[in-house]
Order: C-alpha cells, then structure tokens, then sequence
C-alpha cells in the first residue's frame, strides 16, 4: 500500500519543527473540505506548461480575520507522487479566492510549510479513513488491490523470460 506521509511527510515534519501545528486553533474547516477536483490543472514550475491530474482541495478559514486559504493534495502528473501545497491559482478560477499565504514564501526558501497546510495534515493523520478516501479519489477505487496485482505483475515479468 502506498505511504501517504513518506511522500508529504518532509512538509509534514517541517510543520511541527516550525511550530506549525501550535498555531491551527486559529483555524477552522469549511464546508469546502475534502472536494476531489477532476481534472485538475497542475501548472509545472520548471517548463511553465499545464498537465491534467486530480487533487483534492481542503479549503480552511483564518478565524481572526475571515481570510481563506485552498490547500490542495494532488499527485504530480510528472512522477505521480503526492503533494501537498497551499494557495493555488488555479482554484481561484474555479471560485475559490484565497488570501496570501506565506506558504510560498518559505517554499521558495526550501521550506514548504504553514499552519494552513499543518491543518490538514493533522486532520488527515488523526483521520485514517480521510487518508483512506484521498488515496481512493486519488489513486483509484481499488487502489491497494491494483498496486498489489501491478506488483505481483511486474515481479513475474522479471523472472520469466516469456509469459503468454
């Protein structure tokens, strides 16, 4: 079975280094939590080009002030493993506004962390059947069992020399 936080787990850990995680009282879930956007439109930052994949949006509120900030999960279309990120232009266009977040910021530096995306990890870590649900929305209905028969596939191909 895939492993969600080996492939967001670096975010995840900068989130409780940062301090992160002390800071998600100040935050609250809204009723846009856990929305599968298909397809969606992964914008790659080394050549600039648009590639269609799935992500999952998690959209969480500043109590204080009433600003919101879309984080999203998605499988990077590239090498196919998970990410985790917030703010995102593309949600805007499909009406979801944000506020600007310093997640960017510190991903710039090397760091992409903020106590938007800590929300969310926490949640999913606390959760198990929410990260059940993203790996099926992400990854297929079936997904445990397709890897499991890929795997089994790929392992057959190498030790026999012709398969009918």
């Amino acid at each position: 079975m895939r492993n969600l936080w080996e492939e967001v787990g670096e975010v995840y850990s900068l989130c409780r280094f940062k301090g992160d995680l002390s800071k998600t009282a100040e935050l609250a879930r809204t009723e846009s939590w856990g929305i599968l956007i298909d397809p969606y439109i992964w914008k790659d930052k080394e050549d600039g080009n648009g590639y269609t994949t799935k992500a999952v949006l998690f959209r969480v509120k500043n109590v204080s002030n009433g600003e919101y900030h879309n984080v999203l999960i998605g499988l990077n279309p590239k090498d196919g493993k998970f990410h985790i990120w917030c703010g995102d232009s593309y949600c805007q266009e499909l009406g979801y506004e944000e506020s600007q977040c310093w997640f960017w910021r510190n991903y710039a530096k090397g760091e992409p962390h903020c106590k938007h995306t800590a929300l969310v990890l926490q949640f999913i870590d606390a959760n198990p059947e929410m990260k059940k649900e993203i790996e099926r929305l992400l990854l297929g209905k079936d997904s445990t069992f397709a890897a499991g028969i890929q795997g089994k596939l790929r392992l057959a191909l190498k030790k026999a020399k012709s398969i009918l």
